[in-house]
């Protein structure tokens, strides 16, 4: 068991709690997932676990293998146990998981994507928990490919464990049509919370942005084109890569930024020096607190051949920067629509990419006006604040149906795709 136990500062009647041997509670909400390492998933774990108002829920992360590195991401102490469940399947992990949420007397268990769904399902079963949400982000199945008989048999389990949960809810719609194309389970079932996230600009912009620009060499004449990515085949940093070498060849003053890293990240340093532009595209490695790397860019760039919804696109929205993407997962609905707030390229196309910043180079008005509309949709859509009174509400309904012996978690379905 690593962390501490945080709790509220008192017991108040009230939304949000629960009534239990003649006192008032917090709601308690076990955060399951396979481990807790960086990534997009254990970063929505980690602000749901830091920010679900205090006095109304008391979280717990359960790791059915290990904790790791997405610690550093909580702002408050919650408590993380760890199961330990070894690469092979074992029906122990479901015992154990299952004496846990007796133990803790969990109110709302919610199981995060395929690796934990089906251990998450049978442990609710033995301990009796009322309630279980499970949600469903990226890549479906862990897989971007769907061919094979263990593939058709990983999608039956998995549509029949869905169909044992309270509620089904993803980042993006492209991720509940996923689901549906690749399980059969229903798309309009599925519950779609977009990203929330943090502010990444902690501290004064001009500052940060000419700190992290004078240690690049880049100066402010120089359109900076940045990134925030783990360094992996389906990100396509190839095509970022290729399109900034395209851009300088025709004389555009551009310059990349790429933060994170992964395997293929020798690969495209080796790339940027073939093709000339290793002095130009700045690879500066995984950041904790990216936010001062994006205060130093002028344009996000998202070259994924898949995604669902990007937490890092999310983040430059909130940092109001224009965004040139690949029109993946739910990308063209988080920057599309009037007005937009960045440009679309095709999957692959460095050509294209290449327009896209050549024109935005040349450009500074178009700039500041797509970073303007991405900003405010930011605040109206995809804010911490509004993922956070999401989730709120929906674990309220979820729990207060369920104790009063209703089935009508099916409503509140219709009405969370309605808001």
């Amino acid at each position: 068991m690593l962390g501490g136990r945080r709790r509220s500062g008192g017991f108040g009647e009230g939304a949000g709690q629960r009534r239990t041997g003649g006192r008032v509670r917090p709601i308690r909400v076990a955060l399951v997932t396979h481990s807790f390492d960086c990534g997009g998933i254990e970063r929505s774990i980690a602000y749901l676990a830091s920010y679900l108002p205090q006095e109304a829920f008391d979280p717990l992360i359960v790791c059915l293998t290990r904790s790791g590195t997405a610690e550093r991401w909580l702002t408050r102490p919650v408590t993380i146990v760890e199961l330990h469940k070894p690469p092979r399947n074992d029906a122990r992990v479901v015992l154990r998981l299952a004496a846990l949420l007796r133990e803790r007397r969990v109110d709302i268990v919610h199981s995060h994507n395929w690796g934990t769904l089906v251990e998450t399902v049978l442990a609710r079963r033995l301990a009796g928990t009322p309630v279980h949400v499970h949600s469903e982000r990226g890549t479906v199945l862990a897989t971007l490919d769907y061919a094979g008989w263990r593939s058709r048999a990983r999608a039956a389990a998995m549509r029949a464990a869905l169909s044992q949960v309270d509620l089904v809810v993803s980042n993006a719609r492209a991720t509940a049509e996923r689901i549906e194309r690749l399980t059969g389970y229903p798309a309009r079932r599925v519950c779609v919370v977009p990203n929330g996230v943090v502010e990444p600009i902690n501290g004064e912009r001009a500052t940060l942005r000419a700190t992290i620009r004078r240690q690049l060499g880049v100066d402010d004449e120089t359109l900076l084109v940045g990134t925030v990515a783990r360094l992996d085949p389906v990100k396509d940093l190839a095509m970022f890569v290729r399109g900034l070498a395209l851009a300088r060849q025709r004389g555009a003053r551009v310059a990349g930024l790429v933060v994170g890293d992964g395997p293929e990240g020798p690969r495209l340093r080796s790339l940027a020096a073939e093709l000339g532009v290793e002095d130009a595209i700045h690879f500066v490695g995984y950041q904790d607190r990216p936010g001062g790397y994006y205060a130093a860019m002028d344009v996000y760039a998202n070259t994924s051949r898949s995604e669902g919804m990007s937490q890092a696109i999310v983040e430059a929205m909130a940092a109001g920067l224009p965004i040139v993407a690949t029109p993946v997962g739910d990308t063209p609905r988080l920057i599309g629509g009037q007005p937009g707030c960045g440009v679309l390229v095709p999957v692959g196309s460095a050509e294209r990419f290449c327009d896209a910043i050549v024109r935005l180079a040349a450009d500074q008005s178009a700039r500041r006006d797509l970073g303007r509309a991405a900003r405010r949709r930011f605040e109206t859509e995809n804010s911490l604040d509004v993922m956070i009174e999401r989730y709120t509400r929906t674990y309220e309904q979820l729990l207060s149906r369920r104790l009063a012996g209703s089935g009508g978690h099916h409503d509140l379905w219709r009405a969370e795709r309605a808001n």
